[in-house]
């Protein structure tokens, strides 16, 4: 993966978040279920289930691709340098 790929992963999962942010990230879960009906209580929980559930999936693999592409940023920087030594030698 490169590191277009990777920042453009990155740049999707921000979107992702946003949208999703702007759907249930101001809803109180708890408290529509408190108030509603035992089967709309069940639903809402199941909603709140699945949002945390992407949240945490989107976190996990940014955490990854950051990781990633340090190491790539890394890794290209050390090239340049290699390339700098030996031109110099």
């Amino acid at each position: 993966m490169s590191i277009t790929d990777i920042e453009n992963e990155l740049d999707q999962l921000k979107e992702e978040d946003r949208k999703d942010s702007l759907t249930f990230g101001r809803r109180d879960f708890k408290a529509e279920a408190e108030q509603a009906a035992a089967q709309e209580a069940a639903e809402i929980r199941a909603e709140a289930t699945l949002y945390a559930g992407r949240q945490r999936k989107r976190a996990a693999r940014h955490s990854e691709l950051e990781t990633a592409l340090a190491a790539l940023k890394a890794a290209d920087v050390s090239k340049e340098l290699d390339g700098i030594t030996k031109a110099h030698d």
